[in-house]
């Protein structure tokens, strides 16, 4: 027999906030969230200086402790996730019954954690002073391991690496499994950190914007997005 599916609960933390009212207002009001990255101007060869941080609200930082195993990204999907399950309500007693799953991804981890990592190996040539955290952060499967940590979820945990779709492909195995009567529930998502190198990715093949660096506020429609409209 299967079952319905509905949404119960939603978090986010993004470049336009991280309350869906804020998000809301900002989205009808047409506006954006990119801005220049004046630190890409030391990458060499790097057409594009726009990006779109998301601003981690103070009062939602984990203490050090909880998040010292997570790099950037786990850190965004933590804030969300704690978020999304105050929305649907959804008690520790819940989520530790085996009967919630976890479906969430990333592109492939922490790019930032990663970064750090390379920069020391290859430039020491050592294993010398490296941290024994450093790949929990970067490892493509960092962010569901670390919510299926910090939330004690027990049930069915699938990982999700792919690329732009990670969050997309979540949202469908947690609907399938809830769907098939694999549990009752799924917490699901995906979550990304901005980091020169996936800019970098787009700008060889020349797909990234260029023409507004210096000016992402003057215009952000044709700046950040593609048309609505053919001309």
């Amino acid at each position: 027999m299967r079952r319905r599916v509905v949404v119960t609960g939603m978090g986010v933390v993004s470049p336009l906030g991280s309350r869906l009212d804020t998000i809301e207002v900002a989205l009808r009001e047409n506006r954006s969230g990119v801005r220049r990255m004046d630190a890409w101007d030391a990458v060499g060869h790097m057409l594009t200086r726009l990006g779109a941080p998301a601003e981690v609200p103070e009062m939602a930082k984990l203490p050090r402790k909880v998040g010292r195993l997570m790099g950037r990204v786990s850190l965004l999907a933590t804030i969300a996730t704690e978020r999304a399950l105050e929305d649907a309500r959804v008690e520790r007693s819940e989520l530790e019954s085996g009967r919630i799953g976890l479906a969430h991804g990333s592109t492939h981890g922490s790019s930032s954690a990663n970064e750090e990592w390379v920069r020391k190996l290859f430039e020491q040539e050592s294993l010398l002073g490296l941290s024994a955290t450093s790949y929990l952060k970067f490892m493509s499967h960092t962010t569901a391991a670390n919510l299926a940590l910090h939330f004690g979820i027990r049930g069915r945990m699938m990982t999700t690496c792919a690329a732009c779709v990670s969050a997309s492909h979540a949202i469908g195995y947690a609907y399938e499994a809830i769907r098939s009567g694999a549990v009752d529930a799924m917490v699901c998502g995906g979550a990304e950190e901005l980091h020169f190198s996936h800019a970098g990715v787009f700008d060889v093949m020349h797909a990234t914007s260029s023409q507004y660096n210096e000016s992402p506020d003057r215009s952000p429609t044709r700046g950040s997005r593609p048309p609505t409209s053919a001309t």
